[in-house]
């Protein structure tokens, strides 16, 4: 019986090791830096951007600055906000804003990459930077790559008067889903005020949002 015991005890002892060293391993993992960037040159105007695989996605690393024909704006109409945080687009812009070999994201494959991060309540902290926050937390890790930038969002008053908001405090970007609540387009967006969670709302198709494109 005290051999049966011992080796019952050595049995626990190695389970536990096992076990430690598997919590040690996922903690560890969560804490890499972030993946590896690659580049990409959009041939329209020849800018270079950073690019980052997530999981079985490839996304632009950054905000896209491309000017198209059509509705697209800086912040408040400073150009060093665009050198930034990229440029602000109109929906029906937004959807053909991409270079070749490139598209705006579905809501589909926002949701694809926001699971694969964790969903919702967790995506967030991996997706941001502490670059352009104007409240970054300690537990923003970009373990993603995804370097979400907060490049606020804009909206034309009923006379034409520009009215722009939240930049340095929340992240906007458009799907290029079609339908959504009350056939408004979804998107998503980062708040400052929550370290960790990433959401999703429908928007007016005349608001200005962020665009990330994905590879085809």
């Amino acid at each position: 019986m005290k051999l049966q015991a011992c080796n019952l005890s050595k049995l626990y002892i190695m389970k536990r090791k096992i076990f430690l060293l598997t919590v040690t391993i996922l903690f560890i993992s969560q804490q890499l830096p972030a993946q590896v960037y690659d580049t990409m040159v959009d041939l329209r105007d020849n800018r270079t951007y950073k690019i980052v695989k997530i999981g079985e996605q490839t996304w632009l690393a950054e905000n896209l600055k491309f000017i198209p024909k059509g509705g697209s704006w800086c912040y408040k109409g400073d150009s060093t906000n665009c050198d930034e945080f990229g440029r602000l687009y109109r929906w029906e812009v937004a959807k053909r804003a991409c270079p070749k070999g490139w598209h705006l994201p579905t809501d589909s494959e926002w949701f694809k990459l926001i699971q694969f991060l964790g969903g919702g309540k967790n995506a967030g902290r991996k997706m941001r930077s502490s670059e352009g926050w104007e409240k970054p937390s300690q537990e923003w890790n970009n373990s993603s790559g995804f370097s979400a930038l907060p490049g606020g969002r804009g909206s034309f008053t009923s006379i034409g008067i520009g009215v722009y908001e939240k930049k340095g405090y929340v992240g906007y970007w458009w799907t290029a889903t079609e339908s959504g609540f009350d056939s408004r387009p979804p998107y998503y967006y980062l708040d400052c005020s929550d370290n960790s969670r990433i959401y999703r709302d429908n928007a007016l198709t005349n608001q200005q949002f962020s665009v990330r494109c994905l590879k085809d």
